[in-house]
């Protein structure tokens, strides 16, 4: 849906105002952006497996 997108991309662009403005390194930046990244890949394969289940 567009509208997970729209959101993603808010969410990043938050938490990557908010690293910037803590000064935070960008290699943790890097780190920091992939964990999200992988969590949302790994929170979306639960959501439709639970969905191919019902």
């Amino acid at each position: 849906k567009i509208s997970y997108v729209v959101a993603g991309i808010l969410i990043l662009g938050t938490v990557e105002n908010a690293m910037n403005l803590l000064n935070i390194s960008p290699f943790a930046q890097y780190v920091v952006r992939g964990l999200i990244l992988l969590a949302a890949v790994i929170f979306d394969r639960y959501k439709q497996k639970a969905k191919r289940t019902v």
